[in-house]
């Protein structure tokens, strides 16, 4: 009985010790990924929109987009949610917007897909949700739910 038991504890001990070879292995870099996503909003909020189409793998931002992003600039941003996934990350921002022209201010929501394209961190989709708007009608203070 002996015997069998340290026959099973040297089986143990020598299938257990094998060295495992370092293989470089091309994973996904959620830091990587969180850098890219904040180059894309600090273009967004200096209406940089030649530097935030460069990071996205296909042109979001229109013309008309561009407009309303002059007229409504980013005031402050900052990441509210980060999810991993095996290859990709959404990455979701609160956005406070001011608008140049007239007493107006919103709260928007903005998730970017970060996809791991080749070697490249890339932005595969843009979200953007309305989720307050404080404006001035005649004397007044409104306030809509997005």
């Amino acid at each position: 009985m002996k015997k069998f038991i340290v026959f099973i504890l040297c089986l143990l001990l020598t299938g257990c010790s094998t060295v495992v070879g370092n293989e470089n292995l091309n994973l996904f870099d959620i830091e990587e990924a969180k850098e890219i996503s904040n180059k894309y909003m600090s273009a967004l909020s200096e209406s940089d929109i030649g530097a935030a189409d460069s990071l996205c793998e296909n042109k979001f931002i229109s013309s008309k987009e561009a407009e309303k992003l002059e007229n409504n600039k980013f005031i402050a941003y900052k990441v509210e949610e980060v999810n991993e996934g095996a290859d990709y990350a959404y990455i979701k921002y609160l956005v406070i917007r001011g608008n140049n022209r007239e007493v107006r201010a919103d709260l928007d929501s903005i998730e970017l897909k970060v996809n791991k394209v080749e070697d490249n961190y890339k932005i595969t989709e843009v979200e953007a949700k309305n989720i307050k708007q404080v404006y001035l009608e005649k004397e007044n203070l409104r306030i809509i739910d997005g």
